[in-house]
This record gives structure tokens, sequence and C-alpha cells, in this order.
């Protein structure tokens, strides 16, 4: 009974140890809380049951860790949870997610097993490895209907609980939708977050003319897998505009195409924050306003960069996207992408097309999209000090013009290759 103060009718509190099981904490009911069971250590009784149960029905739940103390920790979570092993220096990330299937049938319970396996394959090859310490990362998983995780394959997106997406109009809610290969609904939250594929879309998964969709195609099946992990890399804190990305034309989190690699840093990072995010409880962020009154000025040319592709040519996923946005042949439409959180109004020969605050999603890299005219003049004023106004020469030979911002630096590429977001 050395878990009592003697003489006193609370429990252990400021006298012995509250953390002292598995890293639980000592109550002042006497139970070491486990969030999903309690534990009596003068007793020796666990007193509630955990939804993991079933899953480990073989496991005694008096075995803590399956009776690997060392480098794990007790089975009690259904998300990302992370256990150090400091004397082999190996760090082990698990993952408890649930799958759902939500293809209305086109995906059998046998493919999606076979989309999971792949999607774990991938995240086990691209995140596993040394971090910046020269800790070796392993990772494992576990499903679980119960899991705040949720990985979702669809055949449409679902934007309700998507960060920043109730900012979109309509328009641009079916534009981002039809360009979209994954998408996550929190940038870096590693308890509560959802992911989804629409593995309706040609650029996710082959399908012919009579409306087939065509599972044996390996190449397709191994770019879904990088889109999983990609998504998963955006859950675990990794976005597109991180320098270790941009400076690695293969990271896995780089926009499409992506590739397969993360950075011992980013290994690193990931580790922390799912760390820390098991520990913390809650932080208030106060967003401090600081209005300017700025003159407006047309932007010099060093603060603008753009490209043009030099072929004029769209492939077949292209012609896809140009026939759903039914795009006509004196229109282009102009998508912002990273960076953004401006006031953003869009004139075609001085008439105001678009005028609305955008902020970009960051685990999508996209801002906000609009259609125009490409035979008119185009002058998009950004927070009502900064003009750019697009080549009139070059718009009408181009479908998709991207408007990306670094700071006060823009780089606009007009292609007629439909670029994915994810």
């Amino acid at each position: 009974m050395n878990h009592l103060k003697t003489g006193n009718a609370f429990f252990g509190q400021n006298t012995y140890k509250n953390y002292k099981f598995q890293e639980q904490e000592l109550q002042e009911t006497g139970f070491y809380s486990f969030k999903w069971r309690n534990y009596m250590p003068d007793v020796g009784r666990f007193f509630n049951i955990d939804p993991l149960s079933e899953k480990y029905a073989y496991q005694s739940h008096y075995n803590f860790s399956e009776n690997r103390v060392i480098d794990g920790r007790e089975l009690e979570g259904l998300e990302w949870q992370a256990s150090r092993n400091l004397e082999n220096k190996t760090v082990n990330l698990h993952l408890t997610y649930k799958p759902v299937n939500n293809t209305v049938g086109v995906l059998s319970n046998a493919q999606m097993s076979t989309l999971l396996q792949e999607r774990e394959a991938q995240i086990v090859s691209s995140f596993g490895g040394k971090d910046a310490d020269g800790n070796q990362v392993n990772i494992t998983f576990t499903q679980s209907n119960k899991s705040t995780i949720a990985w979702e394959y669809n055949m449409g997106y679902d934007l309700s609980g998507v960060e920043k997406a109730d900012k979109l109009g309509a328009n641009e809610q079916d534009q981002v939708g039809v360009t979209t290969q994954g998408l996550t609904s929190k940038i870096e939250d590693t308890q509560n977050n959802r992911t989804q594929i629409n593995v309706g879309l040609p650029i996710n998964m082959e399908w012919s003319d009579e409306g087939q969709m065509n599972f044996e195609n390996s190449k397709n099946r191994s770019d879904l897998a990088k889109t999983g992990a990609h998504e998963d890399g955006h859950v675990l804190g990794l976005k597109h505009t991180d320098s270790e990305v941009k400076k690695n034309p293969k990271s896995l989190i780089r926009e499409s195409p992506v590739g397969t690699q993360i950075s011992p840093n980013q290994r690193m990072q990931i580790i922390k924050l799912i760390e820390n995010q098991q520990k913390k409880c809650s932080i208030m962020k106060i967003d401090n306003k600081i209005i300017l009154l700025l003159i407006l000025f047309l932007m010099n040319c060093s603060s603008v960069k753009s490209t043009y592709e030099k072929s004029l040519e769209s492939d077949e996923k292209s012609g896809f996207v140009i026939r759903k946005l039914k795009l006509y042949s004196d229109q282009s439409i102009i998508y912002f992408t990273e960076s953004f959180d401006n006031n953003l109004q869009i004139e075609v020969n001085k008439k105001i097309v678009y005028n609305k605050k955008i902020e970009t999603i960051e685990q999508l890299g996209y801002a906000g999209s609009c259609v125009i005219e490409n035979n008119k003049d185009v002058v998009i004023t950004i927070d009502d000090k900064k003009q750019i106004k697009l080549n009139s020469e070059q718009l009408p030979k181009y479908k998709f013009i991207y408007i990306g911002k670094d700071k006060n630096h823009y780089k606009i590429e007009y292609t007629n290759i439909a670029r994915s977001f994810l």
C-alpha cells in the first residue's frame, strides 16, 4: 500500500511519483489513468475494458505493452504514438488508423486491403530510417474502427472539417475537387485527423471509356500509395513550403509529382510533434493583426517571375480537367497556390470578376481559383497595394495559370498541363 499517504485520506498525491506506471498519471482516486481504462496497483486490477480488447484478445491486460516495456508503451492509444529505446537508439512509431471504403462498391474489400497494405509499405519505406540524431525510426500499424485517424477512399471529396475549405466558393470547391489527388483535413494533427483519396479520378486510377477501373495497373497503385503517404506526411506536420521539401526534388512531400524521400531532419520533426501532442493538453493561439496604411503600386519585374511551358499540347488527364471545368477556347483558369493570406481582386478589361480574401490550405497547396477570359487584359490586385498584369500575348495559348507566392515574390506558371493538388 505504498501508494497511500499514511494518516491522511488522500491518495499519494505530492508524496509519491504521480507518473509511475508507463508514464500514466496517478489520480486522487488512487487510479492510474490509462486513458481508456484505469489501474489501481494496490489491488492489482484494471477497472475498465479498452476499445482494443477484441483486437488483442490473445493478450492479457496485465502484460504492459505486450511485455515490451523497454521499447513500447501501453497499448492504449488509437492514434500515432512514439516510444524510444535510448540504449539501442531506436524510435518506434505506431499508427492505429480506421480504414473507410466509401467507393459505393467500386473497390472490393480485397482491393481495399491491397491499397492499405501498399500505403503502409510506402510509409515504412519513406518515413523509416535514421533521424538527424542517428536514431533508427521504425513504424508499425494497427487497424481499428474506433481510431481517431481515418484513411478514407472515396469517389469524391467531402470538404467538411477540412481546414480553411469553408472559405472557398462553390465553384472553387468544384474546381479543386477535379484536380485533387489526396486531401488531409488538418495539417499537423497526429491525434484526430482524416485523409481522403478519390479513386474515381483518372489522375489517381485508370478508367476505361466504358467506366471500368483497371485495378491491375501497378503504376497507378504505386502512385496512389505515394499519395496516401504524402497525405500522412501532412498529418505528421510536413508542408509543401518546408525548406527540406524545396531543396529535394525527390521529396515525398513536394507537390505533384511526388517523390519518395523523407530527410533525417523531417523524421526528427515528426517524432517531436508526436511526442509533444501525446502529452499536450491544450494550447490557446492568439492571432495579432496589424493594420497598415499602404499605397498602391505596380509590382516591378524583379518580384514577379513568369515561366511559359514550351509545349502547347495538353495530355489526357489535362483534357479531362478541361472538360470537367467546361473551359471554352477563350477561357483559362487561374489557380492561386502556396503562401497566400491576402485580399485578392481580379479585373478582366477593368471589370471585377473576383474579389475575396484567400488563404492557402497548406495541406493542398491551394488558395483559390477563377475562370477568366484569356483574350482580354487581366490585372490581379493583392491587398489593395500590389498589381500583377498577366501577359496578354501569351495568355490565350495556355489553359492553366498557376500563381505562387514567397513573401513578396511571385511565380507565375503558364501551362497546358493540369497540376494535381495534394
